[in-house]
């Protein structure tokens, strides 16, 4: 009766091993999910900075060939068509490093939500085979308890299969 109680229990606590791992990786992954829209807002802010940055940039740069009495034509142009060109490569750079870090770190978060998945499956397995070779376990050293009555004459059938019952215990759970 005990042991079916305990094996009951056991298969409840391996229950509760797989719902809490099963709930861990669903917060995993929605962490990651938060943390790829993350890295998207701070990388979108700082292309929003560089763009500004240029645009202070360039409009210095106007003024000053505007105060020098240079004409925008030629080469002054020249060099400020490069710059924006440049400052347009250095955006879509930014944008591609944004993107690449937030399915990153998305992935890295799917990776774990996965592994405890698995070892919430692992566990629920694990528990409910221990559960299982305990019930036979206690079972079947019950009718040897009976047989080895002789060899402890000290002890009653149920204290020899509850000592059985211990060994076997400590072997399947390494306590």
């Amino acid at each position: 009766m005990i042991g079916t109680v305990l094996t009951g229990l056991q298969i409840i606590n391996s229950i509760d091993q797989y719902k809490s791992a099963k709930d861990a990786a669903e917060q995993a992954k929605k962490a990651g999910e938060e943390n790829a829209q993350l890295a998207v807002l701070e990388g979108e802010e700082r292309v929003r900075r560089y763009q500004a940055s240029q645009n202070r940039l360039r409009g210095q740069m106007v003024v000053n060939y505007a105060k020098s009495g240079v004409v925008l034509q030629g080469t002054p142009l020249e060099v400020m068509a490069e710059a924006a060109n440049e400052a347009d490569r250095e955006v879509a750079f930014m944008r591609e490093q944004t993107a690449r870090t937030a399915r990153a770190r998305q992935l890295g978060a799917n990776a774990q939500a996965d592994s405890l998945k698995s070892e919430g499956r692992g566990l629920l397995i694990s528990g409910i085979g221990k559960a299982v070779i305990m019930a036979r376990g206690a079972e079947a050293n019950y009718k040897i308890a009976e047989d080895l009555r002789h060899e402890y004459p000290d002890m009653s059938v149920p204290a020899i299969a509850a000592m059985l019952n211990d060994r076997l215990r400590k072997e399947v759970y390494g306590d």
